[in-house]
């Protein structure tokens, strides 16, 4: 016991020593306990020269988001950073489950419209052949660390320019005379939004970092429109054209989102083109980003 109790003195007092001095000692067990090691208190972006941080998000990737990062040490406690995603564009077979989500946002807040709009389009009448989604962002932030950046507790003001791509075929058919039609479908939105940001950033090693986004507030414009285009042989018939109408005045006057939520830029055989401009309160979603220091 008294050797194993020797023991345990010797490594505590080992890494004590090696704590005061960055990557005093050799090997992975000290890499992790000196310098910026995650095990190591205190520490700080003044112990390495360098002050630029590379990152890559890892929340995305499995889903083909691709966002990389960059942020710089600008004071002891102030930080600016530049992040930009890319989807790749996907392509999902399923009928509406790429509408799901949107769909679930869209009636939560508005009881009826679910039943309304299934009244307008019966179920099955229509149907999806397969999302064609794309989508990118890029965001500047200026975040402020309560320890010394870029290291432990941070908040951050970001603006962030986002636009999104949604193309879809659109299958009808007429229910007293059986007729198919198809139609091109596709919604594209452009957001501005300003907010607020918490999140912390840990070091695993001196130079690999872990930034976590816990959660932040924004406040967006949007623009955006929702085109449904007539193929070869299919025009778009008079029962979809007053359905639609009759949806665009349903859900400007009962949606809570936003009063006149959608315009009507035109309707008639060729082409149902609905276009829509509003501002909205939204919550950042948490997100992970793994960083190299160089």
């Amino acid at each position: 016991m008294k050797k194993i109790l020797g023991i345990v003195t010797l490594l505590v007092l080992s890494c004590s020593a090696f704590a005061q001095n960055d990557y005093n000692g050799s090997g992975a067990f000290s890499y992790v306990f000196n310098g910026d090691g995650w095990l190591r208190p205190g520490g700080g972006s003044n112990d390495n020269p360098s002050k630029g941080i590379f990152k890559i998000r890892l929340d995305g990737l499995p889903a083909l988001k691709i966002g990389l990062g960059y942020e710089r040490v600008l004071t002891d406690k102030i930080t600016f950073s530049v992040d930009g995603l890319y989807q790749v564009p996907t392509t999902n077979s399923g009928d509406f489950l790429d509408l799901d989500l949107l769909y679930d946002q869209v009636v939560s807040g508005a009881p009826g419209l679910g039943d309304t709009i299934s009244a307008l389009f019966p179920s099955g009448n229509f149907g999806l052949e397969g999302a064609e989604v794309s989508r990118y962002y890029i965001m500047p932030e200026v975040r402020f660390y309560y320890g010394n950046a870029p290291r432990g507790f941070y908040s951050g003001l970001f603006f962030k320019y986002r636009a999104y791509d949604y193309g879809n075929k659109f299958l009808y058919t007429d229910s007293p005379s059986a007729t198919f039609y198809n139609y091109d479908v596709n919604v594209e939105m452009n957001t501005a939004s300003i907010g607020l940001s918490l999140g912390f950033q840990t070091f695993l090693t001196k130079t690999i970092s872990l930034d976590v986004l816990l959660f932040g507030l924004q406040y967006s414009s949007n623009i955006g429109s929702i085109k449904i285009n007539a193929t070869t042989g299919s025009p778009i018939t008079q029962g979809i054209q007053s359905n639609t109408s009759a949806a665009v005045d349903f859900i400007n006057t009962e949606l809570p989102v936003a009063s006149d939520l959608l315009r009507i830029v035109e309707i008639n055989n060729d082409i149902i083109n609905l276009e829509s401009r509003f501002n909205s309160p939204s919550i950042r979603l948490p997100s992970i980003r793994l960083g190299i220091r160089l």
